[in-house]
């Protein structure tokens, strides 16, 4: 019987590369990407979006299609958990603030034109085009860039707003039962710069839970050159 994963891709921790090479690893029937409804924070206006752009968007988990072999997403891990409960769970980690810079570039490098199909979602994308400072601390924003891991591993949560910062008072409760959500996953990679996507595919389809901590090869960015003003 072939072995079946739901991949919690946190966003630009080269997750892309990671499930190309699980894809080429593993004989998986099946495909399937989306977003579930917790990316999204306080922006509900899914009707305005485009066919393509919406039909990416699961707001339920029996949204989610049945019978596939590889799930993947910017998805927590309850949805997953729902709508999958016997996939083996995968995520890969990155350093944050070098996940928080690439966001940031990636998301001012967008066009107009190629978030023309998302809505008002592609107007808080176009906010990245402001300085990194003002990026940071627009609480619009918040499900991107404030503790996005803790997020995806406990969303919903009563201290976890959908709109606006965690605060930091819920630390002593959230990062415990955060560390007890990551321990379920079967396989927990961690991106540095070293050796190929493929190679941390590898690694841990053989045998289960390999402690490899390899990762897709990038440029780091250079923080220093960064002006949180500019």
């Amino acid at each position: 019987m072939s072995r079946h994963f739901a991949f919690m891709h946190v966003p630009k921790t080269a997750g892309i590369a990671f499930a190309l090479a699980i894809r080429a690893a593993t004989a998986a029937p099946g495909d399937v990407f989306g977003f579930d409804r917790h990316q999204f924070g306080s922006y509900d206006a899914f009707d305005e979006l485009d066919e393509a752009q919406r039909s990416l968007i699961r707001l339920q988990a029996s949204d989610w299609p049945q019978g596939i072999g590889f799930v993947r997403g910017h998805v927590t891990l309850g949805t997953l958990r729902a709508a999958y409960p016997r996939h083996e769970l995968l995520t890969v980690l990155r350093e944050p603030w070098s996940r928080l810079i690439s966001l940031w570039l990636f998301w001012r490098g967008q066009s107009e034109a190629e978030m023309q199909g998302w809505g008002g979602w592609g107007e808080r994308v176009g906010a990245a085009r402001g300085s990194l400072g003002r990026f940071l601390a627009n609480p619009l924003l918040a499900t991107q860039t404030d503790n996005v891991l803790v997020r995806l591993l406990l969303a919903p949560h009563p201290l976890v707003p959908p709109e606006g910062f965690i605060p930091s008072s819920a630390d002593r409760l959230l990062l415990p039962a955060a560390r007890a959500a990551l321990a379920r996953f079967d396989f927990v990679g961690w991106s540095r710069i070293g050796r190929s996507a493929q190679n941390l595919a590898n690694s841990w389809v053989g045998p289960r839970r390999s402690a490899d901590t390899t990762s897709p090869p990038w440029r780091r960015p250079r923080c220093d050159r960064l002006s949180m003003r500019r």
